[in-house]
């Protein structure tokens, strides 16, 4: 027999929704991936959204504005039966319903009780402090949750030593403790700062983590994306991967380094100074290739906080640094950032260039205290080796291996094709990997007339258009400051949680997209998706789309291992997000038409299926908010004063969004968008400055140069709930629609707009102050197919201080006042 109870703030054991047999479970948003944030318990109890634990006791979570009253939306202590049965089908994780399991709170803020009893009583024990286990954690990690440490706790000394947990809590050491870094720091893998101190770079740093032998490499047979060596080329090794290794999650598909070095230096501890001393850090090219999930430095234990991102980061391990200066040097080559941070406090950026980033040069979400002075940001890199279906093929990695040792012999039939092996798709996946990994980085040409895998490859993994080089994904950025949580979303999705952030002497320049739009497809348990968020490419792996009533899959490598591992794999960390609805499985396998016509459009169970066309465009291959080129995007931040700052060269080359695959939809809706917002396909927008839901003031700031080949062009967006003061902002040279041909603005209609040119757009809901002295300046080279028009007679112009140069660009101003 045993007792169960729960205890609210760990403190009292006391019984809960079922007596005496209460346990903690937790909800499935801490562990699944769903963006769904509604209760469950609602009056409709034949709807799929109800759940009659919904309506459980909730003693840890969050709800609507913090009211406890209210049902809650995520719950991380729910009071369920000790005999609860936990639901194990993988559907139910990547579904956007919910599911429920066993609760251990690693930060006491509820604790399950239990208590074994025999038929005459409770059973006790007497044992002496010292019999007990040493607690593997550090008082830091206690006490930092409002927790008291007995006396007589005993610590684990190794700790916080081995890299098995995160660092105590420490004083300021940047003038006692200063530790000189060379290139000999960085062979095995990321230089993991997890102690207080000054680190000085002694010699440009180039980045190349547990790179093949230059013997291994010279070899004919060299395969750098070989899944049968002893330790996959450029990634943690086994002993380093494992759970108490230095890098751990390769391999278990759980931890920080899940998806390979995603930096070159982590900070994760407070109080620490970086000086560059002049030098460089940059990814090696066949490093930067191999590689796509990297920052330079990133400002934490791990690149993205629980539960969100492509991946499963584990659990009870981040830690977010602050206090820490980052200076006096130059940031090259890295294929995300240069700079990547979450949750950080007190950051100090100074005399940096950072430059040849696929992403961004400086992100940093829910930051405060952020001060960034004499930097150069730009240009971003214009010559991208690869799409991005290439890093999630390399992600894959660690995945096919296992996938090949456990079930390579296992067979898969394809409709209308013949029976194969596991073992043969992944071959040719890796087959045709390698050769875009020769074709970039030795200059091996293959035959483009005759080898059929070279064009599969090319098509895979390579961009040929005009574009090439350009970044494929839906955003390119300068400087980001949003709030908490990656900005993949819609702007002003997260506006929370950053503020007093200081911009001075900044220049931000050459920042270019050119998304190549995919769709979010959706089934009737939400969006479906592969093994790491991404999108199934169905225009590209079908023999034709216009008619989708008779097209066929003829799949490519990528999605014929994936939908492999969808029929041969059951563990929920090896599928990760991977959602192949039934619709799916019957056209890919069994040819199924009618369930292909039902993908193609937006399922509706209480309807016929095919009666509503499919939304989810505005998409990339990540199934990320395209949002386009932007030179400083401003998400939520109060408190913030950009001064002295420099905005040009910013460009978006993408080509119309489809206006067939959804047809005319009003906004994208991939990530929570907001329709005042992104109005419209925005992925062919390029903006100089965006900002929203913001506060401070913005003095001295000059934005040039800011064209789209297709879509809107601005230099300065203010958009809903801002509080902002404008003094000195000079805009000219922004170009809207520069390559639209006078038939394609004949047929433009949703979800394309005609190209609008503004010099400073001011949005409704929003309050803006204009120094009457010199408030907006605007050049004479504001242009596109339309602008966007000033209403203000002369007075009201002088009265808000705009100096408007002549009478054509005076349409580049658009004021309205709240």
């Amino acid at each position: 027999f045993t007792k169960f109870n729960v205890a609210p703030d760990c403190t009292e054991c006391v019984p809960g929704d079922f007596g005496d047999n209460t346990v903690y479970y937790i909800d499935s948003h801490s562990f699944c991936f769903s963006g769904d944030t509604s209760n469950g318990c609602i009056d409709d109890t034949s709807s799929e959204s109800y759940h009659a634990e919904s309506c459980n006791t909730c003693d840890a979570g969050i709800w609507p504005d913090n009211d406890r009253t209210q049902p809650w939306l995520k719950c991380t202590a729910l009071h369920m039966s000790a005999d609860h049965a936990v639901d194990h089908e993988h559907i139910t994780c990547v579904a956007h319903g919910l599911t429920f399991h066993p609760s251990l709170s690693m930060t006491g803020d509820a604790c399950t009780c239990y208590q074994p009893l025999e038929s005459d009583g409770v059973i006790a024990y007497n044992l002496a402090v010292d019999a007990l286990p040493l607690v593997s954690s550090s008082p830091h990690e206690i006490t930092r949750y409002g927790l008291v440490v007995a006396d007589n706790i005993r610590f684990d000394p190794l700790w916080s030593k081995d890299g098995s947990g995160v660092a105590d809590l420490v004083d300021d050491q940047r003038d006692t403790n200063v530790v000189y870094l060379y290139n000999a720091d960085f062979l095995q893998g990321t230089y993991r700062i997890m102690e207080s101190g000054t680190y000085i770079i002694m010699e440009d740093i180039t980045f190349n983590f547990n790179a093949p032998s230059m013997e291994e490499m010279e070899s004919e047979t060299f395969s750098p994306n070989s899944i049968d060596v002893d330790e996959l080329y450029w990634y943690p090794t086994h002993e380093q991967a494992a759970h108490d290794g230095v890098y751990p999650g390769l391999y278990n598909y759980a931890g920080a380094y899940t998806l390979g070095f995603f930096a070159g230096i982590t900070v994760e501890c407070d109080y620490v100074t970086i000086d560059l001393n002049g030098h460089t850090l940059q990814q090696e090219y066949t490093f930067y290739v191999q590689q796509r999930f990297f920052s330079l430095i990133e400002l934490a234990s791990q690149i993205f906080v629980p539960g969100q991102g492509p991946a499963n980061w584990g659990a009870g391990n981040d830690v977010y640094a602050s206090n820490v200066v980052i200076k006096n040097g130059d940031l090259g080559l890295t294929s995300h950032h240069a700079i990547h941070g979450n949750r950080n406090s007190e950051i100090t950026i100074s005399g940096l260039n950072a430059h040849d980033f696929d992403v961004a040069g400086i992100a940093c979400n829910a930051c405060n205290g952020v001060t960034v002075t004499d930097c150069v940001i730009g240009p971003q890199s214009d010559t991208i080796p690869l799409l991005g279906r290439y890093t999630h093929s390399r992600a894959y990695l660690p995945r096919l291996k296992q996938l090949s040792d456990l079930k390579g012999e296992s067979t898969v039939t394809f409709y209308n094709r013949d029976t194969t092996t596991v073992q043969v798709l992944v071959d040719r996946l890796v087959a045709q990997m390698d050769m875009a990994y020769f074709h970039v980085v030795n200059g091996v040409e293959y035959d483009d007339d005759a080898d059929e895998e070279w064009l599969a490859a090319k098509t895979l993994f390579l961009r040929t258009d005009d574009a090439s080089g350009w970044m494929d994904g839906g955003s390119s950025y300068g400087v980001l400051f949003g709030g908490d949580g990656a900005q993949v979303v819609g702007i002003g999705a997260r506006p929370d949680a950053t503020s007093n952030i200081y911009l001075k002497n900044v220049e931000i320049f050459g920042i270019y997209n050119a998304v190549i739009e995919k769709v979010k497809f959706t089934a009737d348990f939400g969006a479906t998706r592969l093994i790491f968020f991404d999108a199934m490419d169905w225009m590209a792996t079908e023999d034709q789309v216009d008619d989708v009533s008779i097209s066929n899959y003829v799949g490519d490598a990528y999605s014929d291992v994936t939908f492999a591992v969808s029929q041969v794999m059951e563990s929920w960390y090896f599928q990760n997000s991977l959602y192949v609805s039934p619709d799916m499985h019957a056209h890919v396998f069994e040819g199924d038409h009618t369930a292909f016509m039902s993908i193609f459009k937006q399922p509706n169970v209480e309807t016929d299926k095919s009666g509503s066309i499919i939304g989810g465009c505005g998409s990339d291959i990540q199934l990320h908010s395209s949002k386009g080129a932007i030179g400083l995007r401003v998400d939520g931040t109060q408190n913030i004063q950009i001064e002295d700052v420099s905005v040009h060269d910013i460009y978006n080359w993408a080509t119309l969004g489809s206006q067939t695959w959804c047809g005319a939809y009003p906004g994208p809706e991939v990530g929570n968008e907001d329709i005042e917002i992104q109005y419209g396909y925005t992925g062919t927008r390029a903006h100089g400055v965006v900002m929203d839901y913001a506060s401070g003031t913005l003095s001295n700031v000059a934005i040039t140069n800011v064209e789209s080949y297709h879509g809107e062009a601005n230099g300065l967006t203010i958009y809903k709930e801002c509080d902002l003061s404008l003094q000195n902002v000079q805009v000219d040279n922004i170009h809207a629609g520069t390559q639209m041909s006078e038939q394609q603005l004949n047929d433009l209609q949703l979800p394309n707009l005609v190209p609008r040119a503004c010099g400073v757009d001011i949005r409704p809901n929003t309050m803006v102050a204009i120094d009457a002295d010199s408030g907006i300046i605007t050049g004479e080279n504001i242009d596109g197919m339309e602008t966007c028009y000033d209403q203000l007679d002369e007075d009201m112009i002088l009265d808000l201080g705009l100096d408007v140069q002549d009478n054509s660009s005076k349409a580049s101003i658009m004021i309205i006042l709240c």
